[in-house]
């Protein structure tokens, strides 16, 4: 299976890719008190959402599926 990629294509990868390095920093990185807020919450879970909505773009364009 070869894969012809735009370059729309390869920046979504890449977008998803900081997305996943960047909330799973914003989880685990210093200083970890975003769970002690309301706040911190909400951007938590827009992060999580972010990265889904994303790899399941990347997920389509990987194994040639329809969104």
């Amino acid at each position: 299976m070869m894969h012809d990629f735009e370059p729309s294509d390869i920046m979504l990868l890449i977008d998803f890719g900081l997305a996943l390095f960047l909330a799973l920093y914003f989880a685990l990185g210093y200083p970890r008190t975003w769970w002690r807020d309301r706040l911190g919450w909400v951007i938590f879970g827009y992060a999580v959402t972010t990265v889904s909505f994303i790899g399941l773009i990347a997920y389509a364009i990987l194994f040639e599926q329809k969104v």
